[in-house]
């Protein structure tokens, strides 16, 4: 066994890994989801490149500060609340420290070799020390409740991006990663996305989940090649038409879109996704050589292209639809709660009354003894 350079135990129910300290040659390691509190066995495993050790619960990761040759770590939804004795591995050259408890990250600063890094979903973490880890390529913060971030104005090597479902943020920052290639800002509540338009280099974007966003701007990004703008109350995507070399998807879904056109001139695009719009003509998209598969409503609308206003109203109506359907499945699971309270009540009733007749049946015994001493006597 000491000749094993991998091993892959991930979801086994492990909770002591005493048996790992003699695989000195272990060079990949994935043990993630178990309930390994001590990680001390795996201290000599000094030959450890890539180490997986996520949700499992870890609080101490000291034993790490000595595995000088690790380059892929992953500590993802675990229980850590500072990295300090990551600091002289600075081998590191991807690191994801996703779904902990982290706040104060100034130690990765020393990590001037780690090119990925993820700390999705530690709410409330300050990204400021990141300014000077100019060296990254990927870097995603998505769910951490940003409110800023103008700090990563230095990050202008970032090839990869992900900042969705944060707060409200200014993106201005955004204009100086004119390397970037990849960008998902969704659920963050912008509308003008102005600072995109100098990002030439970007394939794909997201930008979905942002009311009232104007896509003016997109039609400069002529080299992207997937684009997702789902749930933005678009009304025009006359601005798309340049977008020629857009190639591989296309998401508008739930928007108010009416005409679809401009995506005649989108010659190479191979799926389309163009759910709940109101759509009055679909021969736009019939004669796309390349098209795999796009998805539409069945039925093509034959009235005449509403205004914004009764496109608003109908946005409404499907709201209010949704919120009709959560009360009737409430009332329904309210009911079913109350058939199972009273199925309950009746069974404690029975069990009350069948105590109280073993105890009246108890007790006419007992008087039948005393009854039957005192004839005795």
């Amino acid at each position: 066994m000491s000749k094993i350079t991998i091993l892959y135990l991930r979801a086994c129910q492990i909770e002591d890994i005493l048996v790992l300290q003699h695989l000195v040659n272990l060079e990949s390691l994935d043990i993630s989801s178990n309930q390994i509190a001590d990680l001390s066995p795996l201290k000599n495993l000094h030959n450890l490149s890539d180490l997986k050790l996520e949700y499992c619960e870890i609080l101490d990761i000291s034993t790490l500060s000595q595995m000088f040759n690790l380059k892929y770590l992953f500590l993802a939804g675990n229980k850590l609340g500072y990295v300090e004795f990551l600091q002289d591995l600075i081998n590191l050259s991807s690191l994801n420290l996703d779904l902990n408890k982290l706040k104060n990250i100034s130690i990765l600063q020393k990590l001037t070799n780690i090119k990925e890094l993820s700390l999705n979903v530690n709410v409330g973490i300050d990204v400021t020390p990141l300014s000077s880890m100019v060296q990254l390529l990927k870097l995603s913060i998505h769910s951490c409740q940003l409110k800023n971030i103008s700090t990563l104005n230095s990050l202008v090597n970032l090839e990869t991006l992900n900042i969705f479902q944060n707060n409200k943020i200014d993106i201005t920052p955004l204009k100086h990663f004119v390397n970037l290639r990849s960008l998902q800002m969704s659920h963050i509540g912008v509308q003008n996305i102005l600072a995109l338009r100098q990002l030439t280099n970007l394939r794909e974007l997201d930008c979905s989940f942002n009311v009232g966003l104007d896509i003016t701007p997109i039609q400069f990004l002529v080299h992207l090649s997937l684009l997702h703008l789902n749930h933005c109350e678009i009304h025009s995507i006359y601005q798309l038409r340049t977008l020629v070399n857009l190639d591989q998807f296309l998401e508008l879904n739930d928007n108010c879109i009416i005409d679809i056109s401009p995506l005649e001139h989108l010659t190479k695009l191979k799926k389309i996704c163009l759910y709940q719009n109101i759509i009055q003509n679909f021969s736009p998209l019939q004669n796309h050589p390349n098209f795999e598969r796009y998805n539409v409503p069945l039925q093509q609308s034959k009235q005449e292209a509403p205004s914004v206003k009764e496109l608003k109203l109908q946005k409404i109506m499907k709201q209010v639809d949704s919120v009709n359907i959560q009360h009737q499945n409430l009332k329904r699971n309210i009911k079913h709660v109350e058939t199972r309270l009273t199925r309950i009540q009746k069974r404690i009733c029975m069990c009350i009354q069948q105590q109280y007749q073993d105890q009246i049946q108890f007790t006419i015994k007992v008087v039948q003894l005393f009854q039957s001493m005192h004839y005795t006597e």
